[in-house]
């Protein structure tokens, strides 16, 4: 085959490929390369193409030799990256992405997937600065503007916190989506992450036809996360617990499972349904089909827009009734999602215009509870811990990105007006923990009174919870799993109640539990309530007695009693919708 030949045949298969007719140009790049195995642009088309259908490795292998026979191959150093992120391998992903950049410098495919790699490899100085050199290269990117602003959050860099947070608001009115998350964090602002919310959400298709009901409410709940994380922590026993004669209970999931205790925490997941559907290896298009082809009545959206999230699914209407509930702690936005589970405590009368769905109180708390999360029998020594064996310690397990400036300056005072006192942090991430005891020592605070807890499996996690004298809220984003932990371990957790979803979550918790008086309706007074028991040991342990005593009796974790509210809510959305009514506000009665 001459090269004329060859180069006819390439330029016909990329005509193909943009226009998406990717089976008729894969077989073009094949017939090449079983002319001539070596050829480094059909190797590399090829391989995009395999990418596109989610085979990684089959790119890996195919990019790979088209850079091993070029490696000044810029395109090709980029796809590998490309092709071994996606398998997992950073850090050879940042090699070629290194090598696509110093081929190419503007580079912008380049630059964005590095800055991804990177955030996998916690190296979100340098994502941030990938970031912002793709967006001034390319201005309609189709990557969040927020990007940066959401790095910087992660390793608690505050040194552009006010010019993020105004770039957050402006790129969300002129219609750029934003990190949901980060979002989240940066503004206690319902209004405005309704909006964000708007923007995230994809296009809704048209309504299919559904079954008319028959027998049991089936429902269907979806995530990514169903294994030894936060949303699977919570949400286990809920599952196990449903009423079976009146609840048919199918799971849709996707997403790696974890080592370890994730394996066991999976296997609850498959026993407690009647149907677990690993959808992993399809689109979206094809689980919601799945679905309706399962007559799901109620789908549950566990994700929203955190991680791994695909709310393409319920754009594409997997069941008559949608809602979202438990993993993302806020409004959707989304035209598809019909209801939302919270309680009175975090969207309270007033507050509906901050939600697109239709509001479910349940009677306590919205956030169920696992019963069998276990402790650890053995306390480490507060010196094992790398505690001082003296001294009140202040604990925020919260992830480092919720942590706002004002809020850590208080935190400082804290420290100052207690002797002795050090603030316990959650660590894992080198570039927070340097910029938080950077803060420190400009504060007056000597940054070894700064102590971070390396990560640990959730039982011994929760032992260590013991070492602690009381733990310290975080505020626009409160510790959501991480109060609840707190609680279950018997350690008080005082909060600022803030105007979001994400901002009363633990106030929602702390009333459940039966420890109101923790909950400051302002900075000062939080920070005036952690001093007070600081000071007060006499309080301090009545306050730790009186959640121990709740410990089997509060309805933040009576889990039975929860379940029954919850089925109450599920039955009466399925009501509205066999009686033809449209989403409406539910309220459970407590």
């Amino acid at each position: 085959m001459s090269a004329a030949t060859i180069g006819a045949m390439l330029r016909e298969a990329v005509a193909l490929h943009q226009a998406g007719r990717l089976d008729e140009a894969g077989a073009i790049y094949a017939r090449v390369l079983a002319a001539q195995p070596g050829q480094v642009d059909a190797l590399n088309l090829a391989g995009a193409i395999a990418l596109q259908c989610g085979d990684p490795a089959r790119a890996a292998e195919l990019i790979g030799a088209a850079v091993a026979r070029n490696p000044l191959f810029a395109d090709a150093q980029a796809n590998y990256g490309n092709a071994l992120r996606l398998l997992g391998r950073h850090g050879e992903a940042l090699t070629a992405y290194d090598a696509a950049l110093k081929l190419r410098p503007d580079h912008v495919a380049a630059l964005a997937n590095r800055a991804e790699a990177r955030r996998a490899l916690g190296q979100f100085t340098g994502a941030a600065a990938d970031t912002e050199r793709a967006l001034a290269l390319a201005p309609d990117l189709t990557i969040s503007h927020g990007l940066p602003a959401a790095d910087r959050a992660r390793i608690c860099d505050w040194s552009r916190r006010a010019a993020d947070v105004a770039q957050l608001r402006a790129g969300i009115a002129a219609g750029h989506a934003p990190p949901p998350l980060e979002l989240i964090a940066l503004a206690d602002d319902p209004v405005l992450q309704r909006r964000a919310g708007e923007l995230l959400a994809p296009p809704v298709q048209p309504v299919p036809a559904f079954a008319a009901p028959d027998g049991r409410i089936r429902l269907g709940y979806f995530g990514g996360n169903l294994r030894d994380n936060a949303v699977g922590f919570l949400i286990v026993e809920a599952l196990e617990l449903h009423d079976r004669s009146r609840f048919a209970v199918t799971v849709f999931a996707w997403g790696a499972e974890s080592g370890g205790d994730g394996g066991a925490m999976r296997r609850r997941f498959i026993a407690a349904a009647e149907a677990f559907e690993e959808v992993s290896a399809l689109d979206d298009g094809a689980v919601a089909a799945l679905a309706r082809a399962r007559g799901i009545d109620i789908a549950l959206d566990l994700d929203g827009y955190t991680r791994g999230a695909r709310p393409g699914i319920f754009a594409a209407r997997a069941a008559p009734v949608q809602a979202g509930y438990l993993g993302y702690p806020g409004t959707t936005g989304s035209a598809a999602i019909d209801y939302l589970v919270a309680d009175a405590v975090i969207a309270p009368a007033g507050s509906e215009a901050g939600f697109s769905e239709a509001l479910v109180h349940l009677p306590g708390s919205y956030q169920p509870n696992d019963r069998q999360r276990a402790i650890a029998p053995t306390v480490p020594t507060r010196r094992a811990a790398g505690l001082p064996d003296e001294g009140t310690v202040f604990a925020c397990f919260c992830q480092p990105y919720k942590i706002d400036p004002a809020l850590f300056a208080g935190w400082l005072d804290l420290l100052r007006a207690v002797p002795g006192s050090v603030l316990w942090l959650i660590g894992g991430l080198p570039e927070a923990a340097a910029n938080l005891r950077a803060a420190a020592q400009r504060g007056g605070v000597a940054p070894a009174r700064l102590v971070f807890a390396p990560p640990l499996p959730l039982a011994a996690h929760l032992a260590r919870h013991a070492l602690a004298d009381l733990a310290l809220d975080t505020r626009a984003y409160n510790g959501h799993t991480t109060t609840s932990d707190a609680l279950w371990a018997g350690l008080p957790v005082v909060t600022c109640r803030g105007q979001s979803f994400a901002a009363r979550v633990s106030a929602s918790l702390l009333t459940s539990v039966g420890l109101p008086e923790l909950i400051a309706g302002s900075r000062d007074d939080y920070l005036a309530l952690a001093e007070a028991l600081a000071r007060d040991p006499a309080r301090l342990a009545a306050l730790r007695a009186r959640l121990a005593a709740k410990r089997s009796s509060a309805p933040l974790f009576d889990t039975p009693a929860y379940v029954r509210g919850f089925e109450v809510a599920l039955a009466e959305m399925h009501r509205r919708r066999c009686a033809g009514l449209a989403p409406g506000p539910i309220t459970v009665a407590g």
